[in-house]
C-alpha cells in the first residue's frame, strides 16, 4: 500500500539552465513554474496515485526579477509576473498523503524527483531511464536498481506523447494518456489555484 509520495519539480527554470538557448520571459510571465515544469511531476503523481481527494496549496512569486544566467540574452534581466514558486499537499484517501513542488527558485534539486513510500519500502526515481534511474529500497534498508532496461532517456523529446497517440488510433486502442487524464491534471491545477486564492483545502 502506498503511504505517503514526494514529487518535487523544481529548479531555476529557463533563465538558470545552461542549456537554454533563446531568450526566456515566458516561462516567468504568461508561464509559470506550474505550467512549464511542475505539470510534469504533478502528472506523474497522478498517473501513478490517482486523482487526489482534498488538496491545500500555495502559490507566489519569490524571485520578483530574474538575470538570465545563460544563452544568446546573458545578463538581460526580467519582472517575474507569474507564479515561481508553487507547493501542495494532496490528499489521496484512505491516510495516504503527497508533498509536491513545482518551483523556478531552487537552485540545487534532489537528487530523486519522485519517491514513493509504502508498506513494504520505498521507491526513489530519478532521471530519464536505465536500471539506476529507479532504486527500490526494502525495510532492512537494502537497495537495488529496478529501473527499465532500455534506451528511451537516449531518445526522448516531448513528441513522443503525439506519436503515441497517433498509434493508439492505428492500433484502436486506447492511448497510454487520454483526455481522461489530462483532464483530471487539469482539475488538479485549478483546485490548487482556488486553494492558494481562498486559502483553503479543496475537495
Amino acid at each position: 500500500k502506498v503511504t505517503f509520495a514526494r514529487v518535487t519539480s523544481s529548479n531555476l527554470g529557463p533563465a538558470g539552465r545552461s542549456d537554454t538557448n533563446y531568450d526566456p520571459p515566458w516561462f516567468y510571465n504568461e508561464g509559470g513554474s506550474l505550467w512549464s515544469l511542475g505539470i510534469y511531476g504533478l502528472s506523474a503523481m497522478i498517473y501513478m496515485l490517482g486523482v487526489p481527494k482534498k488538496i491545500s496549496s500555495f502559490e507566489g512569486i519569490a524571485i520578483p526579477e530574474r538575470e538570465i544566467l545563460y544563452g544568446p540574452v546573458k545578463g538581460k534581466k526580467i519582472k517575474v509576473t507569474a507564479p515561481d514558486n508553487v507547493v501542495a499537499m494532496l490528499d489521496f484517501g484512505d491516510g495516504a498523503y503527497g508533498l509536491y513542488d513545482g518551483s523556478y527558485s531552487v537552485a540545487t534539486p534532489p537528487k530523486y524527483e519522485f519517491e514513493i513510500h509504502g508498506t513494504k519500502g520505498s521507491l526513489l526515481i530519478g532521471g530519464f531511464g536505465g536500471p539506476e534511474s529507479v532504486i527500490y529500497v526494502n525495510l532492512a534498508k537494502e537497495e537495488k536498481m529496478v529501473g527499465p532496461h532500455d534506451d528511451c532517456h537516449l531518445k526522448w523529446n516531448l513528441s513522443m506523447g503525439v506519436e503515441e497517440t497517433i498509434f493508439a488510433i492505428q492500433e484502436k486502442r486506447s492511448p497510454l494518456t487520454s483526455v481522461h487524464f489530462a483532464y483530471a491534471v487539469m482539475t488538479t491545477i485549478e483546485a490548487m489555484a482556488v486553494s492558494n486564492r481562498e486559502k483553503r483545502h479543496v475537495t
